[in-house]
């Protein structure tokens, strides 16, 4: 319904939604960046599906065994950026390192 997305045009409101969502993500995969990364993409059950097809693997492995051509681009593109504004601006996730998942 139309109140069911009102705000969503607004970018700080929907900024906070999309991080809000990530958050749960990231939760639900124990902090793996990558799977949150994909599930916010395809969705949670893709992502379960995909570790469940071929199993916790090497991160790089992981990536290209996604089901999906756009996800696996999208997750490419994210961890990409990530890399670069780490580079750029450093640890500013105050103690929170997704290093070890990229």
């Amino acid at each position: 319904s139309d109140s069911d997305r009102k705000g969503l045009d607004e970018p700080n409101r929907n900024i906070q939604l999309g991080a809000y969502y990530l958050g749960q993500l990231l939760n639900e995969f124990q902090g793996n960046i990558i799977y949150a990364v994909a599930a916010y993409n395809a969705g949670p059950q893709a992502v379960k599906r995909w570790i469940g097809q071929n199993g916790h693997r090497d991160p790089d492995e992981f990536i290209e065994l996604i089901g999906y051509r756009e996800t696996r681009g999208y997750v490419k593109r994210v961890l990409g950026s990530y890399r670069i504004y780490r580079t750029l601006f450093g640890d500013v996730c105050r103690g929170v390192s997704l290093d070890r998942f990229c």
